[in-house]
């Protein structure tokens, strides 16, 4: 990431708000729910492409990418309605 200053003012401003984030995402508690999501998240990535380290969004990518390729659903109801 590249950042181009027009003064010092910018610069203090910009040190700032990084310190501030910085300051309230240490020793931040996670929520039992983020981490559930997150181990899921790991799970369902493992399970379809075998990278527990996956985000969301690359799921959703690798998927619509193979939905394109076979130019029907992955998925399709088996139940009887």
């Amino acid at each position: 990431m590249t950042f181009t200053f027009a003064g010092e003012a910018h610069l203090q401003t910009a040190r700032d708000a990084w310190r501030a984030y910085a300051y309230a995402t240490i020793d931040a508690p996670v929520t039992l729910a983020a981490t559930a999501s997150q181990r899921l998240t790991a799970q369902i990535g493992q399970a379809l492409f075998n990278d527990p380290a996956m985000d969301l969004m690359q799921i959703a990518n690798r998927v619509e990418a193979a939905r394109r390729a076979l130019g029907v659903p992955l998925l399709t109801s088996t139940g009887s309605s």
